[in-house]
């Protein structure tokens, strides 16, 4: 192995609890699982860069049937910032098994589905988490999203090297089964204990 690839948020971060969501929804007035529908079905989208956060979810909002537009300027931009706020809890045990990546002299990278403002906001935030990777693939800067083909092909591009070289952590099984298609070692995240233990039984030692 010569690469690690890691993606942010279920593996970097932490995922949205159920009482961030359920929050971000109170203030749309709609519930958590309209919230996941309609959220859901625009947030690849989001995050390729079609549309800014408060687009996004002014979409979700009509897409729900909330129709008091007086709500939704203030509503709207609340509801953008709890999203941001939501998927922005570092997991420290993540960053440690990072760096020990990168001390050990493995190439580390960072391949996710993120939108542009959010992007922009969480490297000013965590420069020193989002310094380490020696190779970043974000979908908003191509505009292409897991797990569509092209985006793992421009990961091995940028890196040049051979897919069976990469070993890559997702917290979508999707979107691991699209990276072993291309021959991608890659793995569905548990925990940073669990990533580092199959590192282990692939010879990378950290």
């Amino acid at each position: 192995m010569k690469v690690i690839v890691f993606d942010y948020g279920g593996v970097i971060s932490y995922l949205p609890t159920a009482s961030d969501w359920k929050e971000i929804a109170s203030l749309g007035c709609i519930d958590v699982a309209t919230l996941n529908r309609f959220s859901g079905q625009l947030r690849g989208e989001y995050d390729r860069g079609t549309f800014s956060c408060e687009e996004y979810y002014q979409m979700v909002l009509k897409f729900a049937g909330v129709s008091s537009e007086s709500l939704w300027p203030a509503r709207i931009m609340q509801m953008a910032a709890l999203d941001e706020k939501a998927w922005s809890h570092i997991n420290p045990d993540t960053v440690q098994l990072m760096e020990d990546v990168k001390k050990a002299g493995y190439t580390l990278g960072i391949l996710s589905n993120m939108a542009q403002q959010f992007l922009s906001r969480i490297r000013a935030d965590y420069q020193s988490v989002f310094s380490l990777p020696d190779v970043s693939i974000f979908s908003c800067e191509l505009r292409l999203i897991k797990p569509e083909k092209a985006i793992y092909e421009a990961l091995l591009d940028r890196l040049q090297c051979d897919a069976s070289d990469v070993v890559f952590f997702d917290d979508a099984p999707l979107n691991v089964e699209k990276a072993h298609d291309l021959g991608i070692k890659a793995y569905v995240w548990q925990t940073a204990e669990a990533a580092r233990a199959t590192l282990l039984e692939l010879g990378v030692r950290v």
